[in-house]
């Protein structure tokens, strides 16, 4: 029976794993995807706003709480010229950031960095009149996400488990189904030999 039982082992383990690997990268690229183009709406937004410093202090604030994480913007030059921080922790210039440097360039751009928590930058670039004049960056947390595809992933285990037990439960009745003819058969065989005319399969 062990021959029976070992494919099936083989085959839900070799199920689980490209499942598990697939729902983080499916999850990953909407992360990434929804904040990319809802940093897009904030920089098109803030574009017609650039030389006005208040309203762009309240556009950074509005979308730090919308997008629940940590908004600034840069001049074309990477001058910082707003933020929803707290005058603690100043991000770095662009020279020195090259999420917001790409994005300077006129494209969105994206990386994940590690700070006592797991990070998704976003930046995009911020365009005016068809010229890009500053970028937009979002830095989110993602220890949420991270939870939630841990559930996912441990849901789905779960789900496996409980199927190759079930499997395992059908092959074991299905091999016993047929190794029980197959012994009566060698049995009778082994009486014919013996001698037993009367033995019958």
């Amino acid at each position: 029976r062990l021959g029976v039982l070992a494919p099936v082992q083989d085959q839900s383990v070799a199920l689980e794993v490209p499942l598990s690997a697939n729902l983080s990268d499916r999850v990953n690229a909407e992360v990434e995807a929804e904040s990319a183009a809802q940093a897009q709406v904030v920089a098109a937004t803030a574009a017609d706003q650039l030389e006005r410093p208040a309203r762009l202090e309240q556009i950074t604030n509005e979308a730090a709480v919308s997008l629940d994480g940590v908004v600034f913007m840069i001049d074309g030059r990477g001058n910082l010229i707003a933020t929803s921080e707290d005058g603690t922790a100043t991000p770095p210039r662009a020279t020195d950031d090259p999420i917001a440097l790409e994005a300077l360039g006129g494209n969105i751009a994206q990386g994940r960095h590690h700070e006592g928590r797991d990070v998704l930058s976003t930046a995009v670039p911020i365009v005016r009149n068809g010229r890009t004049v500053g970028a937009l960056e979002v830095e989110q947390s993602l220890d949420a996400v991270n939870d939630q595809v841990r559930e996912d992933v441990v849901a789905l285990i779960g789900i496996g488990v409980l199927a190759l037990a079930l499997g395992l439960g059908v092959a074991w009745i299905l091999a016993g189904s047929i190794a029980g003819p197959l012994r009566s058969l060698g049995d009778a065989a082994r009486r014919r030999a013996g001698g037993d005319s009367e033995a019958r399969a």
